[in-house]
């Protein structure tokens, strides 16, 4: 079921698969497709879970999602923005997502607040930036820059993964 369900062209496990890409569809949009597994670093806080109380670690600018490697491909190919929109296709959530007082999921992009701002920061320069997340069952979020309150960067559409379900 995983090769029947995933967008791989190739089979090794070894986390040398090269998933991220770029398609530009004409002139209209240029997607960029991250891998937000692959390379990233543990949860910070103790690697407890999804939902976890805050920490020091969280705001590592060490701590990563998308590895050295794929972040400067990732700049470049903003740099390098063709279409009339720019889509960013990114596997959890970006959008900043408080779930209790003190308490984040580590497991999306709050559990890396200081590569999330390097990403938005980048994405501030974009023409019509739009970013499409999954694993969670949700609507429409903006995605501001740091700090909260700030102009919006992009508009980001949240939709649920294959194998959600809801009782």
């Amino acid at each position: 079921a995983f090769w029947e369900h995933q967008p791989l062209r190739t089979d090794p496990l070894d986390g040398a698969l090269t998933m991220h890409r770029s398609i530009a569809w004409g002139s209209l949009v240029d997607f960029i497709v991250l891998d937000g597994r692959q390379h990233r670093s543990d949860q910070p806080c103790g690697d407890g879970g999804a939902m976890y109380p805050d920490c020091a670690d969280r705001d590592n600018p060490s701590n990563t999602v998308l590895g050295a490697s794929q972040k400067s491909w990732l700049q470049a190919q903003l740099e390098a923005e063709r279409g009339h929109w720019s889509v960013l296709a990114n596997p959890v959530t970006m959008t900043p997502v408080p779930l209790y007082p003190n308490s984040h999921n580590m497991d999306w992009w709050d559990g890396y607040p200081a590569e999330r701002r390097e990403v938005l920061a980048s994405l501030s320069g974009v023409r019509n930036p739009v970013v499409l997340s999954g694993a969670r069952a949700l609507g429409v979020a903006s995605v501001h820059a740091d700090p909260p309150g700030s102009p919006t960067v992009a508009t980001e559409f949240l939709t649920q993964g294959i194998a959600h379900t809801t009782a």
